[in-house]
């Protein structure tokens, strides 16, 4: 009897570790009210009340073992900050955030079977269910007015879609999603088999509405349908000029009809059985992502008539040896498999499935867009002939190590993306432009060098490189983009040089382990978060030339014991919001420019805090003898002691050319990381008074 007791208060206990119903009254605190044990066992979670992009993310990453959501009673409240579900900071109301259970790193929530969602939601964004290949239906409330691209794509056991009648802009016909009229297919369920007869109503197949179908074996078109038709089950527009979709739950070689001239976005994308293709002699273009993730594909033959290659075409084709082209083609010509331009002077797609080294030849001047994207080479050799490596031309490849010869200009938008083996990166100072993203979630990056010659650090240039720890930032750099250093691991002391005018939003977010700041006298601009998280930083100076401060700009700077504001009249930061939250305002000494202290004491946000003292006045010391610098000689840079205030130090070589000029407030860091060894004369200058000091640089 006493054993059937213990049985029966385990068994309950599990069941109550299982299912459980929470009700959030403030958005954007599930992941404290919920226990560990709870977020590790429950299986079956109810939420009513009001949640945000963070709690959605806390069901996504914290859930471990989350099965069934029922969320149809919660009210989605707006939310701006870095720990929402995707890359954005500002998520909107009634909205399923953008990739709500798909995250880029892991895939998708692989334990989420069922999702009531909210009777409220007036939209689903973009990639919010992706991958979620437990999922098996769904219900679209009756307020749904939007559905973004890739919501339910890659949902390999989904079987269909139910839209509530009293919707006026979606329908669902046998678990297949359309608009309200039915004449746009919007997305078949991943997880159907067999074939599909596309109605006579449809006019229009959305983007990726196919793909991934991987039990999909034949199309078939109503006969009075006037926009597509079928060829041994290929789908194919009217006049069969355009192959629109091979089913991806095909499997073998397959040749591209002569009638075909284009082949659409994606048509071939995910088909994964697919072993050769041989296209047409009379295709002339070839769509983005047409043959993407095809994972059996070795080989492609283009026809003669091939003109027009998409972006991504061939990406993550792992099994990608070769490319044949026919000898007539005047626009393209290959090398050992790979593919060139017509002359040679562009390297154009580098087969997914070659492994090992390559050298490119010496004929190549660019390096074309996505041309080695996923590959699986070690090391490329870039000959001196090559001026321009194209956007995404790197992007999620296995380098380890590459050089980029002094020959190169330009380094396109997303160039080195997710090169996650790549350990150290020198930018040579031939290069004028590095893109958006060149090297973002470059996750192994602990070195880096950077151009002397450009004048942006780009948006994300460096978002997520976990182990980059520091970072000189040449001065010939005017503006740090959004995103710039977002989850570095940076973590010394960043000088942002004079030359710089700009600090983009969210340009250090997260940037947790950053020792301190110091802002160049030119910055006008410090954006919306831009430190937001750099929880180590211990002081900041804001130097006379900023004129405004984004919202939430030092949110969450808990460790600042000191601000040193040196302009007189006070920033406006009544249109800005929480710029200092999470800064211990009682604490946290705020310095400001004698006589200011009235003005900041009655300015919104500065007078929060409780110390402000009037202690920028320029140069104060005992004697001129005890102003010393400390360390002499340096390595990286060093401090200057026996004064207080404001001062302007400038760095001269024994040329007389100033290096370095710029204010800064008592023992402030000064960095000499960009200067070459040897002796430099640095002057000290407050109120027309001038000290001067000699430092060796080692």
């Amino acid at each position: 009897m006493k054993k059937l007791l213990l049985l029966c208060l385990s068994l309950s206990l599990f069941l109550v570790a299982q299912a459980i119903s929470i009700n959030l009254t403030n958005a954007g605190t599930l992941t404290t009210v919920l226990s560990a044990t709870e977020k590790s066992t429950t299986t079956y979670l109810t939420v009513t009340g009001n949640i945000d992009a963070s709690d959605v993310r806390c069901m996504r990453e914290e859930m471990t073992k989350l099965a069934i959501l029922d969320i149809r009673a919660v009210n989605i409240v707006p939310y701006n900050g870095s720990a929402g579900t995707s890359t954005a900071k500002s998520y909107p109301a009634n909205e399923m955030p953008a990739s709500s259970f798909f995250n880029v790193n892991l895939g998708g929530k692989h334990t989420l079977k069922s999702v009531i969602l909210p009777t409220s939601i007036t939209s689903i964004a973009e990639n919010a269910f992706c991958n979620c290949d437990s999922l098996t239906e769904i219900t679209i409330p009756t307020s749904v007015t939007s559905i973004g691209v890739n919501s339910f794509i890659f949902c390999n056991s989904f079987q269909g879609f139910l839209v509530q009648s009293g919707n006026q802009n979606f329908s669902s016909v046998d678990g297949v999603l359309f608009n309200k009229d039915q004449t746009s297919i919007i997305q078949y369920p991943n997880g159907k088999s067999g074939s599909y007869t596309i109605p006579a109503t449809v006019k229009s197949i959305e983007t990726s509405a196919f793909t991934a179908s991987n039990w999909l074996t034949d199309f078939f078109v109503d006969a009075t349908n006037t926009n597509f038709s079928a060829v041994d089950g290929i789908l194919f527009n009217k006049d069969k000029t355009i192959l629109i979709q091979y089913p991806s739950g095909r499997s073998g070689a397959y040749t591209v009809p002569d009638f075909v001239n284009s082949i659409s976005y994606g048509a071939f994308s995910r088909c994964s059985k697919l072993s050769s293709v041989i296209i047409g002699d009379n295709v002339t273009t070839i769509s983005i992502s047409a043959f993407s993730v095809c994972e059996k594909l070795d080989s492609v033959t283009l026809g003669k008539s091939v003109a027009s290659i998409g972006d991504n075409a061939f990406a993550f084709c792992g099994k990608l040896t070769k490319f044949v082209v026919n000898a007539a083609n005047p626009n393209f010509s290959t090398i050992d498999g790979v593919l060139f331009n017509k002359n040679q002077t562009s390297l154009v797609l580098f087969p997914v499935g070659k492994t090992g080294t390559y050298t490119i030849p010496n004929s190549v001047t660019t390096i074309g867009t996505w041309a080695f994207y996923s590959s699986k080479l070690s090391g490329v050799t870039i000959p001196t002939s090559v001026a321009s490596i194209g956007n995404s031309s790197f992007f999620s490849s296995r380098l380890s190590a590459v050089t980029i010869p002094n020959s190169v200009k330009t380094i396109g938008n997303d160039a080195f993306g997710s090169c996650s083996a790549l350990t150290s990166i020198v930018i040579p100072n031939s290069v004028t432009s590095v893109g958006n993203s060149a090297f973002a979630y470059c996750t192994g990056l602990t070195s880096v060098t950077l151009s002397n010659s450009i004048t942006e650090i780009a948006n994300s240039t460096f978002d997520n490189c976990a182990k980059l720890t520091s970072i000189i930032i040449p001065s010939s750099v005017k503006t740090i983009g959004t995103n710039a250093f977002q989850y570095c691991g940076l973590n010394e002391i960043i000088d942002i040089p004079n030359s710089v005018t700009a600090i983009g939003d969210w340009a250090f977010v997260g940037c947790y382990s950053l020792k301190g700041i110091t802002i160049g006298n030119s910055v006008t601009s410090i954006g919306f978060g831009t430190f937001w998280g750099c929880i180590k930083v211990s002081s900041i100076n804001i130097p006379k030339s900023v004129s405004s401060i984004g919202s939430y700009a030092f949110f969450g700077c808990g460790a600042l014991s000191s601000i040193s504001a040196f302009s007189t009249i006070p920033i406006n930061l009544s249109s800005s919001v929480d710029v200092f939250n999470g800064v211990n305002k009682t604490i946290c000494i705020l310095n400001v420019p004698i006589g200011s202290k009235t003005s900041y004491q009655s300015a919104a946000q500065w007078k929060d805090f409780a110390n402000i003292n009037e202690t920028i006045s320029g140069l104060q010391t005992q004697s001129v003898e005890s102003v010393k610098l400390y360390p002499n000689p340096v390595i990286d840079g060093f401090r200057v002691v026996g004064l207080n205030g404001d001062i302007e130090v400038k760095v001269i070589d024994y040329s007389g050319k100033t290096l370095i000029d710029k204010h800064v407030f008592s023992t402030e860091f000064i960095s000499l990381k960009t200067l070459p060894s040897g002796i430099y004369v640095i002057k000290l200058i407050s109120n027309n008074n001038t000290i001067e000091r000699k430092v060796l640089k080692l």
